[in-house]
């Protein structure tokens, strides 16, 4: 009997150490997206040291952050003004993948990973469970990819947006 028991308690201990790896999802009124904790290895890599996990209260200060900057990031990703409504509809297409880490200053800086819907992937699969499960598997990566993929770099503790990048420019 105290075997069994030891082992249901290895069993517990066991999920617990996993559910504090696992990708959390978020959504807002604009946005939607996937936490990485600071122990998710990306793209196989063993986390770094300076990885931080991100709570739910931190990226909507983010995207508050990138509300109130929309027309600014708008126009660095397209080279094109426009006005802020047509910002908010295209910016809300991009799926968010979240990785915080804290520079050696302790400020929270939130790298935002950012990969833009297309017309058939809004129309059909975005209904599925198992479209949304790649974004939860590991952070994307799309060499190329013009204004359809990039990142930002926000220093959520001084409330900037430190860097906008999108692939395929040149």
């Amino acid at each position: 009997m105290k075997r069994v028991l030891f082992g249901i308690l290895i069993f517990f201990s066991a999920n617990i150490l996993a559910y504090s790896q696992e990708v959390v999802c978020v959504t807002g009124k604009e946005y939607k997206g996937y936490i990485f904790p600071k122990d998710f290895p990306i793209w196989g890599f063993p986390p770094q040291s300076d990885r931080y996990t991100l709570n739910e209260d931190e990226i909507r200060q983010a995207e508050n952050l990138i509300q109130k900057n929309i027309k600014d990031i708008c126009f660095e990703i397209l080279h094109k003004k426009h006005g802020k409504n047509y910002s908010k509809r295209f910016f809300k297409k991009y799926i968010r993948q979240y990785v915080g880490r804290k520079s050696e200053n302790g400020h929270i800086i939130i790298e935002v990973i950012l990969y833009h819907l297309s017309k058939n992937e809004i129309k059909y699969d975005t209904k599925s469970e198992l479209f949304w499960q790649r974004f939860k598997e590991d952070v994307m990566l799309v060499l190329d990819g013009g204004y359809t993929y990039g990142s930002m770099f926000i220093d959520l503790t001084a409330k900037k947006i430190l860097e906008i990048n999108m692939n395929g420019e040149a």
